[in-house]
C-alpha cells in the first residue's frame, strides 16, 4: 500500500490505508495480511489490528476489506480471544491446526532444510535422524536449531555424515531434553494459523495486491 508514515498522524494514516484497501477490493483484488509468530505479540498489538481492520468503519462498514492470517503456537487462540473480546462485531476467525512432525516427516524435513541452505543432502545418518526426531519432538524450528548446532559444531564444512553424538552435543548445548514418542499426540510442535475472513462473493486474488 502507497503511504508515507512522516506524514499525517496514526489516524489520518489509517484511514488513508482503509480507503486504499477499499479501492483494491472494489477492483477484485484481495488484499492478505500474514504475521508469523503471532503468539509473540502482545496483546494490545493484536487488539490494534482488529479494531482498525476488522471491525466496521465508516470506510469499511463491514470490515471485510483485509484478510488477516495468523500463525503462532497453540497459545494463539487465547490471545486472539481476548484481543477479540473488545468488540462484539468481530468476524470469527476460521483455525487450522498444523500437527507435530512424525517421525518419517523428520526425516524429509531435514533433507528440505539441507537443500534450502545447499548443504551436502545426507550428512546426518538415520542414527543422528532419530535422536533429533525425539530431541525436536516434532517441532520444525527445534529440528532447525539442532541440525544448525550440530553442522556448527562439526566445524560447518564438512562433507562427511553428522553422527548421533554430535546430535546428542548439540542438544546438550541446547539444553534440551529428550521426550519419548508418538509425537502427534500433545507435542510441542503444534502450529495453529488463524484466517479471519469475511463472506463476501468470492473473487479471484490478484498477485499484484
Amino acid at each position: 500500500l502507497d503511504g508515507d508514515p512522516a506524514n499525517g498522524d496514526e489516524a489520518s494514516m489509517l484511514r488513508t490505508c482503509r480507503l486504499q484497501l477499499r479501492e483494491r477490493l472494489d477492483q477484485c483484488r484481495i488484499v492478505a495480511l500474514f504475521l508469523d509468530n503471532a503468539h509473540q505479540f502482545q496483546d494490545a498489538t493484536l487488539r490494534s489490528i482488529i479494531q482498525n481492520f476488522l471491525v466496521g468503519s465508516a470506510e469499511d462498514p463491514e470490515g471485510t476489506l483485509l484478510q488477516l492470517i495468523l500463525a503462532g503456537r497453540p497459545e494463539i487462540r487465547t490471545k486472539i480471544s481476548r484481543a477479540a473480546a473488545t468488540s462484539v462485531r468481530c468476524r470469527k476467525p476460521v483455525v487450522c491446526e498444523l500437527q507435530p512432525l512424525n517421525s518419517g516427516e523428520v526425516a524429509a524435513f531435514i533433507e528440505k532444510s539441507l537443500k534450502g541452505n545447499r548443504r551436502p543432502p545426507g550428512i546426518f545418518d538415520e542414527r543422528a535422524i532419530k535422536r533429533i526426531a525425539l530431541y525436536a519432538n516434532g517441532n520444525p524450528g527445534m529440528v532447525n536449531s539442532i541440525c544448525e548446532k550440530a553442522w556448527q559444531l562439526a566445524g560447518a564444512s564438512t562433507d562427511a555424515s553428522i553422527p548421533a553424538d554430535l546430535v546428542e552435543a548439540a542438544a546438550s548445548e541446547l539444553d534440551l531434553r529428550l521426550v519419548a514418542p508418538p509425537f502427534r499426540v500433545g507435542g510441542a510442535g503444534a502450529l495453529h494459523a488463524l484466517a479471519i475472513r469475511h463472506a463476501a462473493p468470492h473473487r479471484e486474488p490478484d498477485a499484484r495486491g
